[in-house]
């Protein structure tokens, strides 16, 4: 299930977008519509659950552009793993989670997360 790995850059910038579609029975894809979904990203330790990261569409950190397009934006900004110790990220998971209206809920994506050390020490 932790297949997808997820690698961070300690106090750098990190944007990527998901795109989230349904497959019929004649492998046709339609993308899932996110209207008025919130969405979330999780990076938890795994030996002790304690939270490392989290994103929120509620709180503008991941964006729905279009919501019929089933594309959603994700931006990790510096200040949020400025600081952090890549040993403290060793049994990191990450995990997306859709919540519709309907209070339905979904893990879109999910796997391993890592946070790698900088080497350019920027001085701003």
């Amino acid at each position: 299930m932790y297949d997808q790995v997820l690698e961070i850059t300690e106090g750098r910038t990190c944007d990527f977008s998901l795109l989230w579609e349904t497959e019929d029975e004649n492998r046709a894809r339609t993308p899932v519509d996110l209207t008025d979904a919130i969405i979330e990203l999780e990076i938890r330790k795994s030996s002790d659950d304690s939270l490392l990261l989290r994103l929120s569409s509620e709180d503008g950190e991941i964006t729905i552009a279009e919501p019929t397009t089933g594309e959603s934006q994700y931006h990790i900004a510096p200040s949020q793993t400025e600081g952090q110790a890549a040993e403290n990220w060793r049994d990191a998971l990450w995990e997306v989670l859709v919540t519709f209206p309907s209070l339905d809920k979904y893990a879109i994506a999910s796997g391993q997360a890592r946070l790698i050390r900088g080497i350019v020490q920027s001085r701003t």
